[in-house]
């Protein structure tokens, strides 16, 4: 086996193996910032915009293994499309994204995301995988709300790439203190791995500004998620710190028309 085959082997052995899967940071968890805003449209199955929406976010994703991501993301309101891509200098994935509501009342709310994921290990080939989101919110009280979702449990076609895509289940819980202030618990759960609980409270002490913070209780990991909404523009910021990886950042850009 020549040097760079076993490079090729190497790499592929110890990243697959760590994630189990094609293992996104963008989205990986629900964001805490106050409202409808755009992170929340962007990764939840069941949120979209009231208006034209346009945002792009990018991320330093897995620093060790020197993987970074990019996204840019667009909705009419009635329908959104995203594309999500993660590189290494001898890997990358690539995700096309397409939601839409098919339920719209005050108290429920339910949508599905359709998915489109090719995998590419650069120079040897590629693997290509759909898959089949969806999402539900409650809200029994206006100041009450329960969020329930799926991400890629229906994949197709079932043959030899059936572990390509994180297959998860999840659930938030979130509840208005005030106009202002909310709290919220939620747990998921990936495939093969045990359930995950986060609490969290978010707070808009200014029109213009939200920010957001998470606990996991389970591996004793910290989420930051931070808003600037002056005008139409919305920018965000959500730092990940991991016990073992370091600080992850994640920056967005969007803007609401």
């Amino acid at each position: 086996m020549s040097g760079t085959n076993l490079k090729y082997l190497i790499f592929c052995r110890v990243f697959f193996c760590a994630c189990y899967a094609v293992t996104w940071n963008i989205g990986s968890i629900m964001p805490t910032t106050y409202g409808k805003d755009p992170q929340s449209c962007v990764f939840h199955p069941a949120i979209f915009p009231d208006t034209l929406c346009f945002a792009s976010s990018w991320s330093n994703a897995f620093k060790g293994f020197e993987i970074h991501e990019g996204m840019i993301y667009g909705s009419s309101g009635k329908f959104d499309i995203s594309v999500i891509t993660q590189y290494h200098r001898l890997m990358s994935n690539h995700q096309l994204n397409i939601g839409f509501p098919v339920l719209n009342e005050n108290n429920i709310k339910a949508g599905l995301q359709l998915h489109y994921t090719l995998s590419a290990l650069h120079g040897v080939g590629s693997k290509h995988k759909g898959s089949c989101s969806g999402g539900l919110i409650i809200s029994p009280t206006p100041d009450w709300q329960v969020s329930l979702y799926s991400m890629h449990l229906l994949r197709y076609p079932r043959d030899s790439t059936e572990h390509m895509l994180e297959a998860k289940l999840g659930a938030i819980s979130s509840i208005w203190i005030l106009p202002s202030f909310k709290l919220s618990v939620q747990t998921h759960k990936m495939v093969n791995t045990s359930w995950r609980l986060l609490i969290g409270a978010a707070w808009q002490p200014i029109q213009i500004l939200s920010m957001g913070l998470k606990y996991e209780l389970n591996n004793n990991n910290f989420f930051f998620d931070l808003a600037l909404m002056p005008g139409n523009w919305r920018i965000g910021l959500s730092l990940y710190l991991h016990r073992y990886l370091g600080l992850t950042q994640q920056i967005m850009i969007a803007y609401v028309r």
